[in-house]
């Protein structure tokens, strides 16, 4: 970590995510962009509103909301694929892990693509688990949204999209 600008910790990745998206919204244009767009949507509308230092604040609080929920519906995925072990035991197990949790305060994109992973994973699960046939559009749709967002958020994530496509 490089420093601290309020809650979000700067890395020396963090221009590369943000910097993009704060001249997009100044009306320079989304040059120098070596990152997928994906911070892009949630971003750009509070540094708008909020300015930087808000922003900050704000993009910082919405990973952690987002990491706790994909906490939650983690573990009900696992029970639907491990109905034997404890929900429990599964959110022990990753909120433990500081891999995961210590980036939902830095200004990269990992944290959100991971919890958009898990909702990804979490809808598809529905999916299999529904048989009403609305209701199982609208959880392949949203499975689909979150595994494509999380996608442009970290280019490596394509490959899971693409195993589940190959499960449906």
């Amino acid at each position: 970590v490089l420093g601290m600008e309020s809650w979000l910790a700067i890395t020396p990745d963090t221009n590369a995510y943000y910097e993009p998206i704060r001249n997009w919204v100044n009306g320079l244009g989304y040059i120098n962009a070596c990152r997928m767009p994906g911070l892009l949507p949630i971003y750009a509308p509070l540094y708008y509103f909020f300015g930087e230092l808000w922003a900050n604040n704000l993009i910082t609080l919405i990973q952690l909301l987002c990491s706790t929920l994909s906490v939650f519906l983690l573990a009900k995925t696992a029970k639907y694929y491990f109905p034997n072990v404890s929900s429990t035991i599964v959110a022990l197990l990753y909120i433990s892990t500081p891999f995961i949790s210590i980036y939902d305060h830095y200004g990269l994109s990992d944290s959100l693509s991971v919890s958009f992973m898990i909702y990804g994973c979490y809808f598809f699960t529905q999916f299999k688990q529904t048989q009403e046939k609305k209701i199982k559009y609208i959880t392949i749709i949203l499975s689909a949204f979150f595994f494509i967002w999380a996608s442009y958020m970290r280019q490596f994530n394509l490959f899971i999209f693409g195993m589940f496509g190959l499960l449906l």
